[in-house]
């Protein structure tokens, strides 16, 4: 999942919010796609919610952070994440897709919820 933060699939969220991430999948080979994608987690606290890939481009402004960012239809998965427990241990997100020449992938992220429930 991309992000401001200089570390790789690192993500923060409050316990309160609801909240939509995306996985940018500008690595993918030229003239593939995801065509499908999944997400999930083994913190029951955490409650993964919409996951789709990416219909048209999209340009991420400042109120969604990374501002100038581009996405690209079907080269991006949208995750929406809910709930959680403050804690300082991260949780890992697992996102999945199949692509359009047949091959299926998988990215960790890593979470921390932190803040007042």
């Amino acid at each position: 999942m991309s992000g401001c933060s200089s570390s790789t699939n690192f993500l923060c969220k409050h316990p309160r919010s609801i909240k939509t991430y995306y996985v940018n999948l500008d690595f993918l080979p030229e003239g593939v796609t995801a065509v499908s994608a999944t997400a999930d987690t083994n913190d029951t606290d955490l409650t993964v919610g919409a996951v789709s890939v990416l219909e048209a481009d999209m340009t991420i402004d400042e109120s969604q952070g990374c501002a100038g960012d581009q996405l690209l239809a079907g080269r991006a998965i949208l995750v929406q994440l809910s709930d959680g427990e403050s804690d300082d241990d991260e949780v890992i997100i697992t996102v999945c897709w199949v692509q359009s020449d047949g091959d299926t992938d998988c990215r960790d992220c890593r979470l921390i919820v932190t803040g007042e429930t």
